[in-house]
């Protein structure tokens, strides 16, 4: 790979932040022995009557109860907009904050109608879940989405192509870059925007991870960075958060500090992914 020339973004920002928010709906066998989804209450009594761990269950639903909402007062609180993710059946199970996320000014993005990994599907079988999601955005909200995340960003070889063929004009299956880029599917064009997913929630989840307070150290240092060298050549920080975590209250306050911290900083464009498509697509493509 040759070294990239320094990009512009729009008034001379020297970094673009990007909120990403997961919102899903988990398979039937969340809490379950060989679920692929993870958890944080570890091993579960072999000898156990009963093999669903409804402690599990209750923690994703956390988002839906309390976490989405804390997290959609904090956004207009800061005047932020980030861009959600949402499975299909996310939308139908829960219409009424779907429809405040799309009032409010935000984006929606699509993943799989439930959250499954599309490694475990054929192709023709992720073409179907897409689909779903697809028809469910359109039935409750009436728009259909323009970008798209596989679940735990475990794309297969067929989702650029399938989504292609779908009208996506984006992808955020994309953790190789700091800066978007252009990939070509079928003559079509899709704008990969990258989504890193190291300083995320999730390494505030395990019960032998750090702390929140510690993720809130990395948010900083990586803006840092990325803002320093964006003197010079502007960069691009996505953050990756759920509902069912980052809308507990010790972890929304580290979301809540960093906005703040970021923002007391000159030439700072917080985006949705779609604002960072529509500038690619007009200066770069």
């Amino acid at each position: 790979m040759t070294r990239r020339k320094p990009i512009e973004w729009p008034g001379g920002a020297r970094i673009a932040i990007s909120i990403l928010l997961s919102w899903e709906t988990w398979p039937e066998d969340l809490g379950m022995p060989g679920s692929h989804q993870r958890s944080n209450r570890g091993k579960f009594p072999e000898k156990a009557l009963f093999k669903k761990d409804m402690g599990v269950v209750m923690d994703r639903e956390y988002g839906e109860r309390v976490g989405i909402w804390r997290l959609l007062d904090l956004f207009e609180r800061e005047d932020v907009k980030a861009t959600f993710f949402l499975n299909g059946k996310t939308v139908e199970e829960n219409p009424q904050a779907a429809k405040e996320i799309v009032e409010k000014g935000h984006e929606i993005g699509a993943q799989t109608y439930v959250h499954e990994y599309p490694v475990m599907f054929e192709k023709e079988a992720e073409r179907e879940t897409i689909r779903r999601s697809i028809q469910a955005f359109q039935k409750v909200l009436g728009v259909k989405p323009s970008g798209y995340l596989s679940p735990g960003v475990r794309p297969t070889p067929n989702t650029l192509e399938l989504i292609a063929d779908e009208g996506f004009i984006w992808s955020s299956d994309c953790i190789n870059d700091d800066l978007p880029y252009a990939v070509k599917v079928k003559n079509k064009t899709i704008i990969m925007v990258p989504k890193d997913f190291h300083p995320n929630d999730y390494t505030t989840y395990d019960i032998d991870a750090r702390a929140p307070r510690d993720v809130l150290g990395i948010f900083r240092d990586a803006f840092d960075l990325l803002y320093e060298e964006g003197t010079t050549s502007p960069k691009m920080l996505s953050l990756s958060l759920h509902p069912f975590l980052s809308g507990r209250p010790y972890r929304a306050k580290i979301l809540q500090d960093f906005i703040r911290y970021a923002k007391s900083h000159p030439k700072v464009w917080f985006a949705r992914n779609i604002d960072i498509v529509k500038w690619w697509q007009e200066k770069y493509c």
